[in-house]
């Protein structure tokens, strides 16, 4: 299971590489505050709110995606 691990965590810091620097910045965000809202998320970084849309877009391949509702919902990282 260990090796697995940290086979996983490798892709996903490979991955990380590919992405823009703001998605990068988006993707550090959301590992450590969930439950960032997207206009807080722009404020924080100095983008539009439709900038971090694509952001996140960007991330999709590294497991990044929102659960639950709009306003009670969270971003979370991976399966």
């Amino acid at each position: 299971k260990g090796s697995q691990e940290s086979s996983q965590e490798s892709s996903q810091e490979i991955l990380l590489a590919k992405v823009s620097e703001g998605a990068r910045k988006i993707y550090e965000m959301i590992s450590k505050d969930g439950s960032l809202r997207i206009k807080d998320m722009a404020a924080e970084i100095g983008v539009s709110t439709r900038m971090v849309m694509k952001y996140l877009k960007e991330l999709e391949p590294l497991g990044v995606r929102h659960v639950g509702s709009t306003k009670k919902g969270r971003w979370v990282i991976g399966a």
